[in-house]
């Protein structure tokens, strides 16, 4: 299979990753990879040996699905000259890998133990692994990615659409009693850009006579016929999408707008915090499967940066594009510095 990386997420039963190639022979395609992570922890000799003996115990390890343990020696800084002896541990579901950091961390009393290889995105460690990264143009054997003869700096040609969204309201605030009059789809430039004075190529209104359920079902027609690659939205994140996932709640009827048809809902909730006198909200993030979903309102990057700008952060990341859009310019630099601690073998939290 031949085609170039846009983008790589966890799959649903979290022993395997879901690489999503386009632009190949037979266009968009889902390899799904199997794949396990390991995190390492460091202590005393005498410690970890007490820590494998209680991991090692039948209830433990099926809980959380662990895999083998060994110890393996590493660097565990970059200006480390010397290496050091860890635990290291395979999480054989990565859905499972943060609940046995805090297990272990509890174990420790949240001071014998330091803990590595837990915050790096799945997505990351998996294309580092690989020796890949997104927007490269690979081959698939069955076993390892090969890559292929491509411009270094030429990005795919990607199907990249606007989704825009009216609403019926009675206060003239889209709030969550408001409900989806009409969407519109438009073509947007390589750079995520579209004119929104221009005539959309597709245009979808809610009957209000009908079942929401018809107008869902013509929305996901609407999108298997466009299928695009990237579908950008302002609000997607906090309004638009959660508007599409109340109607679909109350009909009881599924509902995706993913290649896979995974259905839609939130990867993680909105906050709301209070710092330095300010209040700030952070919209929960929804994303897509074998598209890229991009929020313009939560993307600081792509308003700034442009689709272009964040495609090229994707590959010096090595991450997810539709992960990063929704990080800080800051947590964009960490990944990158995690990313060239990892490929000199340095061990990252």
């Amino acid at each position: 299979m031949i085609g170039t990386i846009l983008d790589v997420q966890p799959a649903p039963n979290g022993t395997s990753l879901d690489v999503w190639l386009v632009g190949g022979v037979n266009g968009s395609m889902k390899l799904n990879i199997p794949w396990c992570p390991s995190l390492h922890v460091h202590a005393t000799r005498q410690r970890l040996q007490h820590l494998c003996s209680w991991l090692e115990q039948p209830e433990i390890r099926d809980r959380f699905g662990l895999g083998l343990m060994r110890m393996h020696r590493s660097r565990l800084s970059l200006d480390a000259s010397e290496v050091d002896e860890v635990l290291e541990i395979d999480v054989h579901n990565c859905l499972h890998l943060k609940k046995v950091a805090t297990h272990i961390e509890s174990r420790g009393q949240y001071k014998h133990y330091t803990l590595y290889s837990v915050d790096a995105h799945l997505a990351q460690r998996f294309l580092l692994e690989h020796r890949v990264k997104p927007f490269q143009k690979v081959r698939w054997d069955g076993h390892v990615f090969h890559s292929e003869p491509n411009e270094e700096d030429e990005f795919p040609d990607l199907t990249i659409v606007h989704m825009g969204f009216s609403y019926q309201t009675v206060n003239g605030f889209h709030s969550d009693e408001a409900e989806v009059e009409r969407i519109e789809f438009r073509r947007c430039s390589s750079d995520g850009t579209c004119d929104d004075s221009s005539i959309p190529s597709v245009t979808l209104v809610r009957n209000p006579n009908t079942c929401a359920s018809h107008f869902l079902q013509r929305l996901e027609k609407a999108m298997k016929e466009i299928d695009p690659d990237v579908v950008v939205t302002h609000g997607g994140d906090g309004l638009h999408l959660p508007a599409l996932m109340r109607m679909a709640a109350k009909c009881a009827m599924p509902f995706s707008l993913s290649r896979d048809g995974r259905p839609l809902e939130a990867r993680t909730s909105a906050r709301t915090i209070h710092s330095y006198g300010q209040t700030l909200h952070k919209d929960g993030y929804i994303p897509l499967y074998g598209r890229l979903h991009i929020d313009r309102v939560g993307s600081f990057i792509v308003r700034e940066g442009g689709l272009q700008g964040l495609f090229e952060l994707a590959r010096h990341s090595q991450q997810s594009p539709q992960d990063i859009s929704r990080l800080s310019p800051g947590s964009v630099i960490s990944a990158i510095q995690m990313r060239t601690a990892m490929e000199d073998g340095v061990l990252v939290p």
